[in-house]
């Protein structure tokens, strides 16, 4: 998520001497997203933190405590000068500041994204941040953003997957080639007609990495089951 301000107690690559803050401007969503990319809660990377300061309610926060007059904030409006402003009231002045950010483009990451003509590869910049946790400049933030996306796409649906097949809802068979392949050998071996299908692993092109993290991820599952 290229639109995140990272302030670090210490070094953005070493977790020893500081834990990474990330700040966000409404970010509830973006920062759900932003996690589905590491997987689940419990894949994220080793330091960081499971929730993601909103800027938003940072200056609520601090507008609420701050103490101004309407005579201060409306110069127009000296029949109630003296009582103190609504929140309302102490925001529309604050927007009126010359030192308050104004959004010039549409909100977008692309927007957002690093861009430098000596940078390097999209696919450089994802192998190098997904690999070691390095951001660099990019040549490529469109291509860059894509493979991101497909990324968190991935993960959810192995997510998606791997919680079907851990709370018995999907099957082996329906699930890869390989389940099929035993659910068609039991068939023959009791004489039965075996009416072949596509399985999810089919009908995606799910790669072999793919099987195997949703076959992995299963089992936190059967503890949710147990318990």
């Amino acid at each position: 998520m290229v639109t995140y301000l990272i302030i670090l107690k210490g070094s953005f690559y070493t977790y020893a001497n500081g834990t990474p803050i990330f700040y966000g401007y409404y970010a509830d969503y973006d920062w759900v997203v932003f996690c589905w990319l590491f997987g689940t809660m419990m894949d994220l990377p080793n330091g960081f933190p499971m929730f993601c300061k909103d800027l938003k309610q940072m200056l609520d926060d601090k507008l609420n405590d701050f103490q101004i007059t309407l005579g201060e904030v409306e110069e127009w409006d000296k029949t109630e000068k003296d009582r103190e402003a609504t929140f309302d009231e102490k925001l529309k002045w604050l927007k009126k500041q010359p030192n308050y950010p104004t959004q010039k483009n549409e909100h977008n990451a692309l927007d957002d994204a690093k861009f430098d003509i000596n940078g390097k590869s999209a696919k450089e910049c994802f192998y190098l941040h997904d690999s070691t946790g390095k951001i660099v400049p990019t040549l490529e933030p469109e291509l860059l953003y894509s493979l991101y996306k497909c990324k968190g796409s991935i993960n959810f649906h192995i997510k998606m997957w791997a919680e079907s097949r851990g709370k018995f809802e999907m099957g082996s068979a329906e699930f890869s080639i390989e389940g099929k392949k035993k659910e068609k050998k039991d068939f023959e071996k009791y004489g039965l007609v075996f009416n072949d299908y596509k399985t999810i692993q089919e009908e995606y092109e799910l790669l072999d990495w793919m099987i195997y993290a949703v076959e992995k991820q299963k089992y936190q599952y059967y503890i949710c089951i147990i318990k």
